[in-house]
């Protein structure tokens, strides 16, 4: 069970844009001093498409290293194979996985969203947050989708919506209700 406050961890990078390790097991430990128990990295306010797929698994292996508690690691790509490759290594080091579906392709068809997930979900081993951001992916995650993917994979435990339409917020909660509420 996930724990509240979940804090979307930024990534400190080097005047040379490489990611500054030392910093982030600073930022950890202020987390930690503070009473957070829940972490996401590699999500929007990671900066995480700014990382390459090296950079990405290295800092899900850093952090993993630093942090005593929940970790959700985010494995959204455009590629389905690099999502699928993110995929297989946080399997190993987080605890929940969270992924957004591809990002550029505004107003993808259901199906074809679906298709994408369905590929992406075949190779989880942890329990998955759809990420829900259609600001920057130009897609809602609705309920029904949502709904669809849930009763085929059994490992989708929820949503982490970033959206603004609380109409699709209210419907995420009807999917598995009294399992999934908003926090």
């Amino acid at each position: 069970m996930l724990a509240s406050p979940i804090v979307a961890t930024l990534t400190p990078f080097r005047p040379d844009c490489s990611v500054d390790f030392a910093a982030m097991g600073e930022y950890l430990a202020l987390l930690d001093h503070a009473g957070v128990t829940t972490v996401l990295v590699n999500g929007t306010t990671g900066e995480f498409a700014s990382l390459g797929v090296r950079e990405r698994r290295q800092l899900t292996e850093y952090v993993r290293a630093a942090w005593r508690h929940t970790l959700i690691v985010q494995a959204g790509a455009c590629a389905v194979g690099e999502v699928i490759e993110l995929v297989q290594h946080a399997n190993d080091f987080a605890d929940y996985l969270a992924v957004l579906p591809p990002w550029f392709f505004a107003d993808a068809p259901p199906a074809g969203i679906e298709d994408f997930f369905g590929q992406v979900l075949d190779h989880a081993r942890r329990p998955v947050l759809l990420y829900d951001f259609p600001r920057h992916t130009g897609n809602v995650l609705g309920p029904e989708l949502v709904a669809r993917l849930a009763s085929r994979f059994p490992l989708v435990c929820g949503v982490k919506d970033s959206g603004k339409d609380r109409a699709v917020t209210q419907g995420y909660t009807e999917v598995h209700p009294g399992e999934w509420t908003p926090s």
